[in-house]
C-alpha cells in the first residue's frame, strides 16, 4: 500500500477499522494528497460518522 500512496502523491491517511459488535467487517479511510492537510478533529468526525453508516449498511 506504501507504494501505490507514495505513486498517488499522498501524504496523510486515515483509517478505521469497521466492526458490527465484535465481528471485523472491514476498513473505511481517506487519504489527503499534494499539499493538502488533514485537520485530524474534523477527519476523525468524519470518518466515525462515515464508519458507522457503512457498518450499519455491512452489517445488515
Amino acid at each position: 500500500m506504501y507504494f501505490k500512496f507514495k505513486s498517488n502523491n499522498v501524504n496523510e491517511v486515515a483509517i478505521l477499522a469497521l466492526y458490527a459488535g465484535e465481528k471485523p467487517l472491514g476498513a473505511i479511510g481517506i487519504s489527503f494528497c499534494g499539499q493538502k492537510q488533514m485537520d485530524a478533529s474534523a477527519v476523525g468526525k468524519a470518518i466515525r460518522k462515515c464508519g458507522i453508516q457503512v457498518a450499519t449498511l455491512l452489517s445488515n
